[in-house]
């Protein structure tokens, strides 16, 4: 019962670590500003990856978490006793992982992975940055200094910039584990049976969690999607995509199944990069000199909002509000951006009439 209450408590873990942003930025909170460097914190402390080294490893059977842990050193071999690296974990063999990682703040770094397969596996590692510039705010004018949309700044603005590091662990010496067979033939649900409350967890999304095996995508998790309708359902609502290209690609591939032409009436696409879009090469090209305006994403969701379409109780509105929000804006700016949409649609929400009354 033990081991069980280990993998239950690693799994939920592993789904927290990827929703907890306090715990990603705490070894930088305090060391995110651009051009600003902290004492201790200067380039010749800069973690190299052919110094630094595997000091554990715990690499169980499968079906069971593993684990290794990375000692970051500097170029003279010194060991770091300060956090904010950004280190990157690849595990592949018969099945291919990417691993989760664990900022200790004390130097030490954790990659967590979950093998189903038994077999021999080979590290991959590398260090993408160090002393936080993986968490680094843009400077202040940024946005103001692309274009209208904040992207597309001139090259070389920033200057010399060399903290994008790759480097391989170890200069990319070999690295093998071997994970053997399955100690039970439990599975993965068996173990999660009673798994303690994740506040992460929504059982009407898969959770992304899985591995690549045979060059086929395995979630952890096998759902079945066989859904079917009854015989005397009438489509209604519509689904409304509002996002990015993957948004728009999104919409694409579900424009023409079942899910747009039986389950819902239609579906619905807004294309945007932190504002709409509407032609790409009309955004590519306007310009003018002001900074960011949080009103004109919570304009366009309202607009989408308010039309006849998402009034309808039966429909909904899908929002990806993601990659071009932080590589135009700081990280502070974007928390407020998310946290000003989830207060409209509550008040949206609070509009609507009840459907039950």
């Amino acid at each position: 019962a033990n081991k069980y209450d280990d993998f239950r408590r690693e799994w939920v873990r592993q789904r927290r670590a990827r929703m907890d942003w306090q715990a990603i930025i705490n070894p930088c909170h305090d060391n995110m500003a651009w051009g600003k460097v902290k004492a201790g914190w200067e380039k010749p402390n800069r973690t190299n990856a052919s110094t630094s080294e595997i000091i554990f490893q715990d690499i169980r059977p499968a079906g069971e978490y593993s684990k290794i842990f990375i000692q970051s050193k500097t170029s003279d071999n010194v060991t770091k006793v300060i956090g904010g690296d950004t280190w990157r974990v690849y595990v592949r063999g018969p099945e291919n992982i990417a691993a989760t990682l664990f900022d200790h703040n004390n130097g030490t770094y954790q990659a967590l992975f979950l093998i189903m397969e038994p077999g021999i596996y080979q590290l991959f590692i590398y260090l993408d940055y160090s002393l936080c510039d993986g968490f680094r705010d843009p400077p202040r004018d940024w946005f103001i200094r692309g274009i209208a949309q904040g992207k597309f700044q001139r090259e070389g603005l920033l200057g010399p910039l060399d903290d994008y590091l790759v480097q391989p662990l170890q200069s990319g010496r070999p690295m093998g584990i071997k994970v053997t067979k399955a100690e039970t033939n439990l599975s993965l649900g068996d173990k999660l049976h009673s798994p303690e409350s994740c506040s992460s967890t929504c059982n009407k999304l898969w959770d992304g969690f899985g591995r690549w095996r045979n060059d086929k995508w395995r979630p952890y998790l096998e759902e079945s999607y066989n859904w079917s309708l009854p015989a005397n359902y009438i489509s209604s609502g519509t689904l409304w995509v509002y996002g990015d290209s993957l948004g728009v690609r999104l919409y694409q591939s579900i424009s023409s199944r079942a899910l747009c032409r039986k389950l819902y009436c239609k579906c619905k696409n807004s294309y945007n990069w932190l504002y709409p879009i509407i032609t790409e090469q009309q955004s590519r090209t306007k310009n003018d000199s002001l900074d960011f305006l949080a009103g004109e994403v919570l304009k366009a969701i309202r607009s989408v909002l308010n039309t006849t379409e998402l009034q309808q109780p039966s429909s909904v509105l899908l929002l990806n509000l993601g990659l071009h929000y932080p590589v135009s804006v700081n990280f502070t700016t974007f928390q407020k951006v998310i946290g000003q949409v989830i207060n409209l649609l509550k008040e949206t929400q609070a509009l609507l009439p009840n459907p039950q009354s």
